[in-house]
């Protein structure tokens, strides 16, 4: 077992403290390291819902700073489960939607929530739990409970561990010398600078230098003929005898006479004072002059001063030159730590974190039992899960029931077994008894690991709802599906792969039930037929160097090929699709092309629907600092629609947009600006879109002044018998991140004549233990199919809380 909170503090406190500089008093001083918690402020997203009917939300959370001054102690009894989570509840009322259908008084209430249990501090398990509601006749009533185990999450947690960890994984050694012959020097120098700057050695000097000062004048004026009168301050100069005598003594400097000449020369118009002034001009000079030859006859205490001066001098230089060691050393060590940082990062799977774990000395065995079995489970799921697995077998589905991957190199293996949603997802009748449960059946088993090479096999079997009954009411038949496919993914190098599929099914004639399951193997299996046959290759392409990335994809289906797909059935089908995203200059501007044919990934699509239109997309984005975001892209949309006879459609059409962002301030406050175009290409023939052959413009402003904000817009919309022209004042202030209040009033003109008036409020509470509550209303108008704006109230009330 890994016991990756266990640290050397010394060994930390020697790879990561600075020294500081020297204190008065010479003392090195090493400042105590301190583990800080940053308050944080999280903005937490809930989309939930369908079309219109969507719940979007956002909660704002502040924890408050807290300095821990305290090495972290792991507690000696970890607890068999600890467990974390949050719980939400959110009620919806819409007074009338019209897409994907009409209805009036739609109401919807959801209930959710998610707990994570960690088993014994190391095994991470979530339960999501959730029940839906709602007064439609197009959404089932459903309360859906999952339990899912997976690989990611256990990794993220060793991974965390591992980052704990990474201090120890240095060698820290010529650091460790360095500090150690730092220290030693160090104290070296503060011994000297004590010694140098003792009050005892400053005594010694003075005395020192007075005894022998005492023992040398005399020789040394006797040398230079100067007379002790001079010296002990009692010559008078006031006489020309004693002036001529001093100016005749051989031993008296030139600076000296000059000094005694220049006081003479000006005393003479202060005659007062000219005595006295020459006097100590001569006294000065020459006691000056006698110490100075004092010193030169007898300075060994003097040199041997100033060679411990020296001394610390050089051992200071020495130190300083260590202290640039020890930065590069540590300089060494902080980049050994980032890169073992980033590599722990960069880990997504077993073999990987094996690999990191031998590179650095660690063994497999510091790993409990328990965790090396569940690094090679992908996942385990209990309950609703959305399954997929590959392009031609089953994907992206709704199964409640159990879905198992497992990975134990070098071997593959997934189960999964339980019943699908009808039409794989949410649109349901909900009244309509008719609708037969479906149901899937899939055995995967391979060589090799996920992300890397390998080469796997999938069987599927089951029941689906035919997709061309949709009728309310109507008898709805299942269809038994039956196949098989073999997938080989292939790298070429870390950034480049493909995966290729063939994929070979059962078929029928998609209106009455199918025989028994020995006839739907033969005709599985039938190499003669090749109309259930079909195939996909898929490219995965980045190159680092010139930051480009690629993707590409071919598919053929065939007109009798049947799978757990999204995509329609019963023509034979050839689709295929190709992205590039390439930035230049440092990732400020990024080009995003992409052409594609009958890429479809929705069940609505009616059934042999075979599009020979392709579409194109390009979008260009800028984002350069301190300047305008502009992006502008031109790409293919849709819109779902209803008929009479409760058939779902998709109209596809194309879309120009433009965007541009800017964030600025203005002395002390802070602004944005942002600018919306949007053009919508198409026709009334070809879509049941209101808003065809449409433009619509938006300009925004927000003025955020601390607590309060202040957002204004204008939009305009035009088309063909509608000219919508919209303003609308927002005020919205935030106390503390406790509560947060706004309201706005909306004026709408519709085709320059009629005025409507209208607005929104909400509020939003936080209360410490008890969690969020927000309060929505909106009171608006939105186009409906007559060209009339339709009044439309909406409101939400919502909950949220984390324990």
């Amino acid at each position: 077992m890994i016991s990756f909170a266990h640290l050397s503090n010394q060994l930390v406190g020697q790879v990561h403290n600075e020294v500081n500089p020297k204190n008065k008093s010479g003392v090195n001083k090493t400042s105590s390291k301190t583990e800080t918690i940053l308050s944080f402020r999280d903005s937490l997203v809930f989309i939930k819902g369908a079309c219109k009917n969507l719940f979007i939300t956002s909660v704002r959370f502040q924890q408050a700073a807290a300095e821990i001054t305290t090495p972290f102690v792991k507690a000696d009894k970890i607890p068999l489960i600890s467990v974390r989570g949050n719980i939400l509840y959110n009620f919806s009322y819409r007074s009338y939607i019209d897409t994907p259908f009409a209805e009036s008084d739609v109401m919807q209430h959801l209930v959710q929530t998610n707990l994570n249990f960690l088993v014994m501090g190391k095994y991470p398990v979530k339960m999501t739990l959730s029940n839906r509601s709602s007064n439609s006749p197009y959404f089932k009533n459903a309360t859906d409970v999952n339990i899912e185990f997976s690989r990611y999450q256990l990794l993220n947690n060793i991974k965390a561990d591992l980052r704990n960890r990474i201090p120890a994984l240095i060698n820290s050694q010529s650091l460790l010398q360095a500090e150690q012959q730092y220290k030693a020097r160090l104290n070296e120098v503060q011994q000297l600078q004590a010694w140098l700057n003792s009050p005892a050695r400053t005594q010694e000097m003075v005395e020192e230098k007075e005894r022998e000062l005492r023992g040398k004048i005399p020789a040394v004026t006797q040398e230079y003929g100067i007379d002790d009168d001079i010296l002990n301050g009692s010559s008078g100069l006031g006489s020309p005898a004693k002036i001529n005598a001093l100016k005749e003594s051989k031993g008296v400097p030139q600076g000296v006479w000059g000094k005694i000449q220049n006081e003479i020369t000006t005393s003479k118009s202060r005659s007062t004072v000219a005595k006295d002034s020459m006097a100590a001009v001569a006294n000065d000079s020459a006691q000056a002059f006698v110490k100075e030859k004092v010193l030169q006859k007898d300075s060994s205490r003097i040199k041997r001063y100033a060679a411990k001066k020296k001394e610390l001098e050089k051992l200071q230089s020495e130190l300083k030159a260590q202290e640039s060691t020890i930065k590069l050393h540590r300089k060494k060590i902080q980049d050994s730590i980032t890169i073992i940082r980033q590599q722990i990062n960069s880990l997504n799977s077993a073999d990987g974190l094996y690999a990191f774990m031998k590179r650095n000395h660690m063994s497999k065995d510091s790993l409990t039992k328990v965790q090396r079995l569940l690094l090679s489970i992908n996942k385990i799921g209990i309950g609703r899960s959305w399954v997929d697995y590959s392009e031609l077998t089953v994907k992206n589905v709704s199964l409640t029931g159990v879905n198992i991957e497992m990975n134990p190199a070098p071997y593959y293996v997934a189960i999964a077994a339980g019943k699908l949603n009808y039409r794989f997802r949410d649109f349901i009748l909900k009244n309509n008894p008719a609708h037969p449960n479906q149901s899937l059946y899939l055995l995967r088993a391979g060589i090799g690991q996920k992300e890397k090479n390998n080469l796997i096999f999938t069987f599927y079997n089951g029941k689906k709802e035919v997709l061309n009954t949709t009728t309310t009411g109507a008898l709805s038949f299942v269809q038994p599906v039956l196949g098989a496919s073999a997938e080989a993914r292939v790298a070429l190098n870390p950034n480049n792969y493909i995966i290729s599929e063939l994929a070979k099914s059962s078929y029928g004639n998609n209106t009455t039930p199918q025989p028994a399951q020995s006839t739907l193997l033969h005709k599985a299996f039938n190499w003669k037929v090749h109309s259930n046959e079909a195939y996909s290759i898929k490219l995965f392409s980045q190159y680092p160097q010139t930051d480009t990335k690629i993707t590409a994809y071919y598919r053929n289906t065939g007109e009798n090929f049947q799978s757990f797909n999204l995509y329609p059935t019963g023509s034979n089908q050839e689709a295929w699709m190709a992205r590039v995203n390439q930035s230049f200059y440092k990732r400020r501007f990024t080009i995003d092309a992409a052409i594609r044919k009958n890429d479809f990934v929705s069940p609505i699509a009616a059934p042999s629907f075979n599009s020979k239109t392709i579409f194109k997309s390009l979008q260009a984005t800028v984002r350069i600092p301190k300047y305008p975001f502009l992006s502008a892209g031109y790409y293919p949309s849709s819109q779902l629609s209803l008929s009479n006879n409760n058939v779902l459609t998709e109209s596809q059409y194309n879309t120009f947009n433009t965007i541009i962002s800017h964030s600025y301030h203005i002395k002390n406050t802070t602004m944005n600006t942002n600018g919306v175009y949007t053009k919508f290409y198409n026709s009334s023939s070809d879509t049941g879109f209101i808003y065809y052959n449409a433009s619509s413009y938006t300009v925004n402003h927000s003025l955020f002044l601390g607590v309060l904000t202040l957002q204004s817009s204008v939009s305009l919309t035009d088309q063909k018998d509608l000219h919508l022209f919209t303003t609308e004042q927002l005020a919205g202030y935030q106390f503390k991140n406790k509560l947060t209040i706004s309201s706005s009033l909306k004026w709408s003109r519709l085709n320059k004549i009629k005025n409507l008036f209208s607005g929104t409020a909400s509020l939003g509470l936080y209360i410490k233990k008890f969690g969020t509550i927000q309060f929505n209303y909106d009171k608006t108008y939105l186009p409906g199919y007559t060209r009339t704006l339709m009044p439309v109230d909406m409101g939400r009330m919502s909950f949220y809380r984390e324990f």
